[in-house]
């Protein structure tokens, strides 16, 4: 599980439900953010930590999330 030291006055604010996720990273699509959520147990979004169910909604850790992009491998169209 991933963890980071939590100030939480800032911790909170990390996390963002899908359509906030959306409109404070527009370079991301709803419906991206959407599949990645789907298979967020076979991407690895759910292994590190940066995505919470509660209740019905998913929230997105901002933090976590960027980390998770930085170690996706990178796939190249030949």
């Amino acid at each position: 599980m991933y963890v980071t030291p939590l100030n939480a006055s800032v911790g909170i604010d990390q996390w963002k439900d899908q359509a906030e996720f959306v409109k404070s990273h527009p370079q991301f699509s709803s419906s991206q953010v959407s599949y990645l959520m789907r298979n967020r147990k076979l991407n690895g979004l759910d292994r590190i930590g940066a995505v919470r169910k509660i209740g019905r909604k998913l929230y997105i850790h901002e933090l976590r999330f960027s980390h998770w992009i930085e170690s996706v491998e990178q796939e190249i169209a030949i």
